[in-house]
């Protein structure tokens, strides 16, 4: 995607400036700034990591998401039965 940007002359300078001091185009050092100000967000590297395991763990094949169920079922059962108190925790 191409994005034009109409900086003030001496933010480009400064960020120009930047650019070169690490070594990397303009184009690479503005996305890289783009970004990390999007991973300082709150939790936004947990839901960048959970939402990578999502597409990677994605299927549509009928026999591996009945073992998917299968395995929850079990770990919920074996959550219920070694809880501490009586109060169920998956009802």
């Amino acid at each position: 995607m191409t994005l034009a940007l109409d900086l003030p002359p001496a933010l480009l300078v400064r960020v120009e400036a930047r650019a070169q001091e690490r070594g990397l185009a303009l184009a690479e050092y503005l996305a890289k700034l783009i970004e990390d100000a999007l991973l300082s967000e709150p939790n936004a590297r947990a839901v960048s990591l959970l939402k990578a395991w999502e597409v990677e763990d994605a299927t549509a094949d009928p026999a591996e998401l009945e073992a998917r169920r299968d395995d929850w079922e079990a770990t919920k059962t074996n959550l219920n039965e070694s809880h501490s108190s009586a109060r169920r925790l998956f009802p």
